[in-house]
């Protein structure tokens, strides 16, 4: 048992050292990743959550504390390690890490350890769960939250379960999707008499309680923030009716078979798609045992759930996965096994590779060679690793002009903006719109001002091309498009 267990911590230590070597280049560094860094650093630069993103003036932001214990953690990291790339996404390697020991946990108990062993890295293996450990965002550490309130439950410490899933509510708006499936468990459970009343309904008040003390701390934070914060949440069009919800779902999983994306990176899951398929119609037809069917309507909860939020983010998906590899547990065939593991190797492989030449720190220094890092500069969001705080200011702003009653020449000398970084990108979707007014807002309203601007009040200093940070919409990159650097006069 010693050696089983020793095993699983030696996989864990290679898996984590192999995927340092490439954090950085798998996957494309994104806009989210930057935009949650640099409100942590602004909230540790202020000694305050009252702040919000230092790179946006205009574009309408307000404080809240769903995300403010996955604020906190970013802030400890930063200052361990600096401001950087690096930093950000070694916290999700880091909940990776743990989420699959506690996963091994899981399958320890109902399975052999051969086994458990076998598909806690097989889910290692998956390229989207990959993908989650090396991206910046809070979706690994729902995850991990996921997979130990599982293991909680399976050792029947409901009290921690219910903490684990309270307090996730600080860390991202999806908890919800897990506290769902969580509440889906519980209630097969009680059901099945498998737990006491007292215990689920300890569940249900522990997350009211935990979401009643988060927005208090929302309205401490912003007195306005029902008001802000559902108002945001129209944007992203969650206000919507759900019968209008339910017929945008299967787009959903359209976009992320088809690997159609706006800025996001989507990895080919497609074969996991009859993987997953296949192992569920084998559960239901050979291993039809409670854990199983409380499973796959954890499963089912999970779309309920993303359904009901309607907010159709790709990387959701990931909080699938977990349950569909404890379903695939049940098969122990060896040459299905195998073929698994052909199957992962190579599909990881296979979008790995093609960004193992991206080189982010390539394209800030480029950046280096014409701006200084604490230039007052009117930017691209991709470009907040190079910049101090409040150096910054997004093209995100610049849709809001017009509602403030400012134009552009106005925007640029009010903020003592030095240096313009602009990328053919921005000629592209403004040709092209109304189709990509999602990424920076309709550029109709201030795309002929900036240009007059940059033509008579600016001076081309340099410019250089980026294959992957000059196009952030993700079919047309390795283009090759230019990004300009202006000096205004």
């Amino acid at each position: 048992m010693f050696k089983k267990v020793k095993s699983i911590h030696l996989y864990l230590v290679s898996y984590f050292t192999v995927n340092i070597l490439f954090l950085n280049m798998y996957p494309f560094m994104h806009s989210d990743e930057s935009w949650l860094s640099n409100l942590s650093r602004n909230i540790l630069q202020n000694k305050s959550f009252k702040v919000t993103e230092s790179v946006f003036d205009l574009y309408p932001r307000f404080p809240h504390s769903i995300k403010i214990l996955f604020h906190s953690i970013q802030i400890i990291f930063l200052k361990l390690f600096g401001y950087n790339l690096f930093t950000f996404r070694l916290i999700s390697l880091i909940f990776g890490c743990i989420g699959l020991y506690f996963f091994y946990r899981i399958l320890s108990k109902y399975c052999t350890k051969n086994i458990a062993l076998i598909y806690t890295i097989l889910l290692s293996l998956n390229i989207q769960f990959i993908y989650a450990s090396h991206f910046a965002r809070q979706e690994i550490v729902l995850v991990c939250i996921e997979i130990i309130a599982l293991f909680l439950f399976s050792q029947k410490k409901y009290t921690y379960t219910t903490i684990v899933c309270a307090i996730s509510i600080g860390i991202h708006p999806n908890s919800f999707i897990v506290a769902s499936v969580m509440g889906s468990i519980y209630l097969i459970s009680l059901i099945n008499k498998k737990i006491e009343l007292r215990t689920f309904i300890f569940y249900i008040l522990g997350l009211c309680i935990s979401a009643i003390i988060f927005i208090l701390i929302s309205i401490y934070l912003d007195n306005q923030f029902f008001y802000h914060y559902f108002n945001y949440g129209s944007t992203l069009n969650v206000d919507a009716n759900l019968i209008d919800k339910f017929k945008n779902f299967d787009n959903f999983y359209y976009k992320i078979y088809q690997m159609i994306s706006a800025t996001y990176y989507t990895p080919d899951i497609r074969i996991y798609f009859y993987v997953f398929l296949v192992s569920s119609l084998y559960v239901l037809l050979k291993k039809r045992t409670l854990q199983n069917i409380s499973i796959i309507i954890g499963i089912i909860i999970i779309n309920l759930a993303i359904i009901f939020i309607g907010r159709y983010n790709p990387t959701s998906i990931i909080l699938m996965f977990p349950l569909f590899y404890l379903l695939l547990a049940n098969i122990d065939n060896k040459y299905f096994i195998i073929t698994l593991f052909i199957i992962s190797i190579l599909n990881s492989s296979i979008n790995i590779y093609p960004y193992l030449n991206n080189d982010y720190e390539s394209y800030l220094n480029n950046i280096e060679q014409y701006v200084s890092s604490d230039s007052k500069v009117l930017a691209n969001l991709n470009t907040e690793y190079y910049f101090e705080n409040d150096s910054l200011l997004d093209y995100r702003n610049l849709y809001y002009l017009k509602e403030n009653n400012i134009t552009f020449e106005e925007y640029i000398y009010n903020n003592n903006i030095e240096y313009i970084i602009y990328s053919e990108e921005m000629d592209f979707i403004y040709n092209s719109r109304p189709i990509w007014n999602i990424v920076y807002g309709n550029t109709y309203y201030y795309y002929e001002d900036m240009n007059i601007f940059l033509n008579e009040n600016c001076n081309l200093i340099g410019e250089f091309t980026d294959s992957t940070y000059s196009m952030r919409i993700v079919r047309y990159q390795n283009e090759n498009y230019f990004v300009k650097i202006y000096q205004v006069k």
